[in-house]
């Protein structure tokens, strides 16, 4: 048998083994792993759902929270007075008010338990209809439902009544400002309706089948569904009957964590049929590219082994006939023919020396010659490439000797200045460039000066002017000058500056309406009182004008008494009096608030004015004080400082961007603690939280443009880039200190004058 053949032989039977193991492993080992993968896709999918009606009941919970947190409400509550009782449910009960709340039951209870009020509306939410049977069940009086005395509990989830599943929140009756004592429990019904379902699926994106407990019982399938969730107390999958369908179970549990219904949903199983032909298509090539393996490495056999025993004896012969002794024969391998060209070499070896010595010294001197042609071939491209490069580049640069004459300009700073070289060369730059007049000083030097305002009658440009002193063998010392038209950039930091203050008064909006909302509806809600008060004074008034006369006046005086007593006027002044001085606080209030509100904006925030910075810090924190309400305490170590000369709407825009990163990095309670003081020419400002910190690598970037360590949809991550912009600008720095877990701290040094 030729070797050729026996070396094809056992490549094929090699060959043959890999095959058979990969397909048996890939059908074991990669299959397995797209069945867990499909596994993990259903649970996550019927995580979906879960959260998905986690967010309608938050729905409910959020109609619920802003009208038990409400002082109408409160005083409905223990509100005696049949009229003021009607006027409440006719404002806030009505079928249109369950419509538009998207709920299909309200339900009042007071602190003892007991119905105040329940109302129920039919499924188009058109008519009152009864409460549903089977509700009371959920509802005893020392019920998670209706028992809430604590005022920071609060009940949501579901629960299952014979008419149908409902979402459902029940929220303690409190004030509008969150004090108490809770005077009962507000509840808030929706029916999880077929349409309740369909917008799940339109969320989730898969058809959905609700099984309550009645229709498990009655199928065995479901019934053992049913048990495998009781057990394992997540979603499973089930492989469905359809071969390219996977069913997904989740179990729903009522308020009590009881078990009400499961969840189907339909997945189609696109990553197990990926993952079959994915292991199809990976068999069938690597079998493609086995055959293709044998057929090259027969060839390379042929070309590599056979060859060469052909060539070695066509070598020697030649070599013989034409007596060329710098020929040679292919020394390979390490058998018998190796030898034989070994010994072969050594022999021609010897006989071409000599030749070789001689050819040598020619070669060197060649190749010397070749390098010098070389280098001046380089040096060449060099010079053109430079010239290329400079005249080419975005910027203008200017080449200057001592006296700033001019010596050399790129094509960018003939344009500029509308000459050519041969027009202005051996003249003065600052004929041609008189914004870098002021700078004279400077230019001898390697200097960096980041912003040369040049105003002209037109408009104002911005540009950057960088120095590179130049030492020339045998000439004098010259500098390079580069200058960059930077106006395009000043104007985008302006503009983005503007736009995150914007931002952050847009933020500010709802806080803010919030804040000024309260004392409004204060006044509001006392003016009734104090038109029934000053009429009951003024009826007492009236029996004093009608005393006329001696005659009787025993008599008239003690009916004046009777009257004064049945409408407690003592009670009613003093009423009148707290009424009024609460309506005087809420009217400071919300003057306070627009007031800092104004010195945020800052109308004049172009001009550079002395600023008094405690004033705008207060200002700041009056606008923040609903986004820190209940959670942050703000301590402040004022010390005696003078006014800066600063531009106040910027460095307003500074102290909000502080604060707010320094409450969004205090996600629970904490402190923010406020530090200033003067140091020789300089003022610091401190902003101390307690917050979440952060680890050296997100310090490192923490004034990068668009870096930012909150979630999707909470920030852009342009607020601390612009902040240390705006610092930059106003000749100030920023230190940050930083460590995880135990909060930031930025330090703000600004000069108290600008230069």
């Amino acid at each position: 048998m030729r070797l050729q053949t026996k070396v094809t032989l056992i490549i094929v039977i090699v060959w043959g083994l890999m095959v058979a193991a990969i397909y048996f492993g890939a059908q074991r080992i990669l299959l397995n792993s797209y069945l867990q993968l499909e596994n993990k896709q259903v649970i996550r999918k019927m995580d979906q759902v879960d959260k998905t009606i986690e967010r309608m009941v938050d729905e409910v919970e959020t109609f619920d929270t802003d009208t038990a947190v409400w002082d109408e409400t409160y005083n409905f509550i223990v509100d005696k007075n049949p009229k003021s009782i009607q006027d409440y449910i006719n404002a806030n009960l009505q079928i249109t008010v369950f419509s538009a709340s998207n709920v299909d039951m309200m339900l009042y209870f007071d602190a003892t338990g007991k119905t105040v009020f329940a109302r129920a509306v039919s499924a188009d939410r058109t008519m009152e209809v009864p409460l549903p049977s089977g509700l009371y069940d959920y509802l005893a009086p020392n019920g998670k439902l209706v028992h809430q005395p604590d005022l920071k509990m609060k009940i949501k989830g579901l629960i299952s009544i014979p008419a149908g599943i409902y979402l459902v929140s029940s929220h303690p009756i409190l004030k509008t400002d969150y004090s108490g004592p809770s005077r009962g429990a507000l509840i808030f019904a929706r029916y999880f309706s077929p349409a309740s379902l369909s917008r799940v699926e339109e969320v989730t994106h898969l058809h959905l089948t609700l099984y309550r407990l009645n229709d498990i019982r009655h199928q065995p399938v479901l019934n053992t569904i049913f048990n495998q969730l009781i057990d394992q107390n997540k979603p499973i999958a089930v492989i469905g009957q359809k071969k390219n369908e996977i069913l997904g179970y989740l179990l729903l549990k009522d308020i009590n964590d009881k078990p009400i219904a499961i969840l189907q949903a339909v997945i189609p199983r696109t990553v197990y049929e990926a993952g079959t032909h994915t292991i199809y298509n990976f068999n069938l090539l690597f079998f493609g590219f086995g055959i293709l393996f044998i057929i090259i490495l027969s060839y390379l056999l042929r070309i590599l082994v056979i060859n060469r025993l052909e060539k070695l004896s066509k070598n020697i012969i030649n070599i013989e006939s034409k007596k060329k002794f710098s020929l040679r024969v292919n020394e390979e391998g390490s058998d018998e023919l190796t030898s034989v060209e070994k010994e072969t070499n050594k022999t021609l070896s010897i006989i071409e020396e000599y030749g070789r010595q001689q050819k040598l010294l020619l070669n060197q001197v060649s190749n010397e010659l070749d390098k010098a042609n070389l280098f001046s071939r380089r040096l060449q491209e060099a010079e053109s490439l430079l010239s290329d490069i400079i005249n080419t580049m975005p910027s203008i640069l200017l080449i200057i000797n001592k006296d700033f004459l001019i010596t050399h300009l790129n094509s960018l700073a003939e344009k500029s200045i509308g000459k050519s070289i041969q027009e202005v060369k051996g003249k003065s730059i600052f004929d041609f460039f008189p914004y870098l007049k002021n700078y004279q000083n400077k230019l001898n030097t390697a200097v960096t000066i980041d912003r040369v305002i040049h105003t002209t009658s037109d408009t104002t440009l911005y540009f950057s002017v960088v120095t590179y002193p130049l030492h020339l063998l045998g000439k004098e010392q010259g500098l390079a000058i580069r200058i960059d038209d930077i106006s395009e950039n000043v104007k985008l930091s302006e503009n983005l500056q503007k736009n995150d203050r914007f931002a952050s008064i847009g933020v500010l909006t709802a806080g803010i309406a919030h804040e000024i909302n309260n004392p409004i509806n204060f006044v509001k809600s006392t003016v009734t009182s104090l038109k029934r008060n000053i009429a009951d004074m003024t009826n007492v008034m009236n029996k004093y004008a009608e005393i006329k006369s001696s005659e009787n006046l025993l008599n008239q005086l003690q009916e004046i008494e009777a009257l004064k007593k049945s409408l407690d006027l003592d009670y009613t002044i003093e009423e009148t009096h707290k009424l009024l001085k609460g309506m005087a606080e809420g009217t400071h209030r919300t003057a306070s608030i627009i007031t800092s509100l104004r010195t945020f904006s800052g109308a004049s925030e172009e001009t550079m004015m002395k600023f008094n910075i405690l004033e705008g810090i207060d200002s700041t924190l009056i606008l923040l004080k609903d986004k820190c309400a209940g959670k942050i305490n703000i301590i402040k170590n004022y010390s005696d400082i003078p006014e800066i000369e600063c531009i106040p709407g910027k460095l307003n825009q500074v102290f909000m961007n502080m604060l707010s990163n320094a409450i969004d990095a205090t996600p629970d309670k904490g402190d923010i603690t406020i530090k200033t003081e003067k140091k020789g020419n300089h003022v610091i400002v401190s902003f101390k939280d307690t917050g979440t910190g952060m680890s050296e690598e997100s310090k490192a970037k923490i004034f990068e443009p668009f870096f930012t360590t909150k979630d999707v949809g909470k920030g852009l991550g342009l607020g601390l880039s612009i902040s240390f912009g705006i610092i930059s600008d106003l000749k100030g720095h920023i230190e940050v200190k930083s460590e995880v877990g135990k909060g930031s701290e930025f330090i703000i040094t600004l000069p108290i004058h600008q230069e």
